[in-house]
């Protein structure tokens, strides 16, 4: 227990001002505020700890225990979700002049810390298992694409499509490595915190950048059979399927050599999509998209169903047998 004089409570007044109560040592109830457009402020959608004004370029401010979050505007509109630690020291002098002083401190390393078995299958899908609010743990996946690019050699978390060229991608505990291609066209190796663009919100992995209306929440469908030949050499097949229905990942653990395997994922989005109210499986279709709304999705023995949308408005089932599109090659999942 701290002692008595140390003991406080925060309250955030609107979005910007900070109250104070603690006891002093003769146990009287003091109150103080500050205003924290005063001491923080707003860099390119993340707090500035030596700025200032930090709330004329933000939104949904709260504080939860001492934490204060929010998400911030960059230069360019785009919004991003920060969090910072406010560290309060509570003077020993029972004058009534004495004032509580603030300090604030970065805190990326809790956003990943309600997550366990961080890993990336293939180069691009980050995977998780997310603390729930009942105290399970539930899978997550993340498709990093979306969300992270590179320039000039570097990481660039305003970009996407990192992994499009890029070599010997790894994950170490929450880093992610690369070698990435400079404009001279060598290679150089590159890294970025997991931490500094992705957090764990509901249960579930999402990026600090805001995508509009764009959803992350999704569905595991586990292959309804126990028969998987249909899959060669893999087991616990899965479909990941996007909320709003537009991507769909197909995972599987494939067996490398001697009983050993590997998870593997691979991009159905990238190959299926409508047409003449069909769905069909094209390698080299430049843009299969899964049509926004589809519905009744289901995977059972290697037949992955949807219901879509057609031009008349009806909804019209349509099914393609996986097994002559997906297959699997030295632990890895194939065309």
């Amino acid at each position: 227990m701290l002692p008595l004089m140390q003991r406080h409570s925060l309250t955030l007044i609107g979005n910007n001002q900070l109250q104070i109560e603690h006891l002093t040592s003769t146990k009287e109830i003091k109150t103080h505020r500050i205003c924290l457009d005063h001491r923080l402020g707003n860099k390119e959608g993340c707090f500035d700890i030596t700025g200032v004004y930090f709330s004329r370029s933000a939104r949904d401010v709260a504080l939860v225990r001492n934490i204060l979050h929010a998400t911030l505007s960059t230069s360019n509109a785009v919004w991003w979700d920060d969090q910072v630690a406010i560290d309060i020291n509570i003077p020993t002098e029972s004058g009534l002049q004495a004032e509580p002083s603030i300090t604030f401190r970065r805190c990326e390393s809790l956003r990943l810390k309600p997550c366990r078995n961080l890993r990336l299958i293939g180069s691009f899908l980050l995977a998780a298992e997310c603390l729930q609010a009942d105290r399970s743990y539930k899978d997550a996946y993340l498709d990093l694409d979306i969300f992270l690019g590179t320039k000039n050699d570097a990481f660039n978390r305003e970009s996407m499509n990192f992994s499009w060229g890029a070599k010997n991608i790894q994950l170490i505990g929450a880093t992610l490595y690369a070698d990435l291609k400079s404009q001279g066209g060598t290679l150089s190796r590159a890294s970025i915190e997991l931490t500094s663009i992705l957090h764990v919100r509901d249960g579930i992995l999402k990026p600090l950048k805001h995508f509009g209306p764009e959803n992350f929440d999704f569905e595991v469908l586990r292959n309804d059979s126990s028969d998987q030949q249909w899959l060669v050499n893999a087991r616990n097949v899965r479909l990941v399927n996007c909320r709003r229905k537009r991507r769909w990942y197909l995972i599987a653990d494939c067996l490398i050599s001697h009983g050993w395997v590997r998870e593997s994922v691979i991009k159905l989005h990238d190959i299926l999509g409508p047409h003449d109210d069909e769905m069909f499986c094209i390698p080299f279709f430049s843009s299969p998209e899964i049509p926004e709304g589809a519905r009744e999705t289901k995977l059972e023995n290697g037949i992955l169903t949807a219901s879509f949308q057609g031009k008349d408005e009806k909804w019209l089932q349509r099914s393609v047998n996986l097994a002559q599109v997906v297959a699997t090659e030295g632990g890895t999942l194939t065309l």
